[in-house]
């Protein structure tokens, strides 16, 4: 789990959300904005496209990242990944007709 820091895209208030994430490098995750399955992206989603640079707790550690959108080549290679190591992906993915967006982070040194 890591916690993401966001800022609202309208309001400007910080939350924090906690998020299963993916290792896709040494500087590079990967979290699913599946919102268990429901028909529309979580709020935290959309305050990522509003305000891409934030930050991320990761054990004790505290990163800055640069959030973006998985292109969709790299989203299905990533979306695989996540159906077989999770249960609750591949049921999330069931649940619903949209296409889950897979958000890369990009850790900043």
């Amino acid at each position: 789990m890591l916690l993401m820091h966001h800022r609202g895209a309208r309001s400007g208030v910080e939350r924090v959300s906690p998020l299963v994430y993916w290792r896709v490098s040494d500087t590079t995750l990967a979290v699913l904005a599946s919102n268990f399955g429901s028909n529309s992206h979580p709020s935290w989603y959309y305050n990522l496209l509003a305000h891409p640079i934030t930050t991320i707790e990761l054990g004790a550690s505290t990163w800055t990242v640069e959030a973006r959108v998985a292109s969709e080549q790299l989203r299905a290679e990533l979306l695989t990944h996540m159906r077989r190591a999770s249960p609750s992906v591949e049921q999330a993915v069931r649940r619903t007709d949209r296409s889950i967006p897979v958000v890369v982070l990009d850790l900043k040194t």
